[in-house]
């Protein structure tokens, strides 16, 4: 049973649709998005005084022209609109109007989260590799380091480019913010170490330089996580996600530093 679970897992079938599973996710928001804007009601029209219909939509030199608007038909194109910021807040984010109206930004904080789940994940299977080297599932499972680790870059792209949708001049009205020079440098060792995930560069590099590079990824650990936990707003909520979603990866690599040292140990005493 377990090598049949272990053959699942190491194949490829199994890795890319888990690899494409936030971009089907984040193709459904602007799907629901979509029809949610469509489904509105058109904006009531402006009709002169005069009751000239071949001039509807302009006013009047004098002025004298208004928008005639029953009861019934103001009450429909605002019933479904908040009244204030903190309505809108107050919305669940899974309220259709609610994603149509932060599209933008409920898409730059999935893509944000699903990079990170690809990095804490991908950084989890070595110490799980290390831990139980006999596991057919562990081993299986880390035959996909590789893809998970261009998926996160993939969505750091993505994170990025929304972020930054309006060009570069949100980027030189932020870039003093830490938790944006954090995201920054995260993306430029993510891109590096990207661009080298692949056996040519592993040759020509040469496999002891190309692991001291590819150890790189460790200094994101401390990177993403305040990146995390203090992007936008920063409460305390939002640590206690951030510490939640990193624990297994910091009590894993924890378990791996004292394994290395206990076999060190264990050498020096024989």
């Amino acid at each position: 049973m377990k090598r049949k679970i272990a053959r699942v897992l190491a194949s490829k079938w199994f890795a890319a649709p888990l690899a494409a599973a936030p971009l089907f996710y984040m193709a459904w928001i602007c799907q629901q998005a979509g029809d949610v804007v469509e489904e509105q009601p058109p904006a009531p029209s402006f009709v002169p005084e005069d009751g000239n219909t071949s001039s509807r939509g302009e006013a009047s030199d004098d002025g004298g022209g208004s928008f005639t608007v029953t009861d019934e038909e103001f009450l429909e194109a605002t019933q479904a609109v908040p009244d204030s910021e903190a309505e809108t807040a107050a919305m669940p984010e899974s309220d259709p109007l609610t994603l149509a109206a932060n599209l933008n930004e409920i898409l730059t904080d999935d893509t944000g989260a699903s990079a990170i789940w690809f990095f804490i994940i991908t950084l989890c299977l070595t110490p799980l590799r290390r831990l139980f080297p006999r596991s057919m599932i562990v081993s299986a499972l880390n035959r996909h380091r590789r893809l998970l680790g261009l998926a996160c870059f993939f969505y750091v792209c993505l994170h990025f480019t929304l972020y930054f949708d309006d060009g570069l001049q949100r980027l030189g009205n932020e870039w003093n913010i830490l938790y944006i020079q954090t995201g920054l440098a995260a993306f430029a060792v993510l891109f590096l170490l990207s661009v080298t995930s692949n056996n040519w560069a592993v040759r020509k590099l040469g496999g002891g330089r190309w692991k001291t590079l590819h150890r790189l990824v460790y200094l994101l650990i401390p990177i993403l996580f305040y990146h995390k936990g203090w992007a936008g707003k920063g409460n305390e909520s939002q640590l206690l996600e951030t510490l939640l979603w990193f624990s297994p990866l910091f009590v894993l690599q924890v378990a791996r530093v004292s394994l290395y040292f206990r076999k060190a140990c264990f050498r020096l005493i024989n």
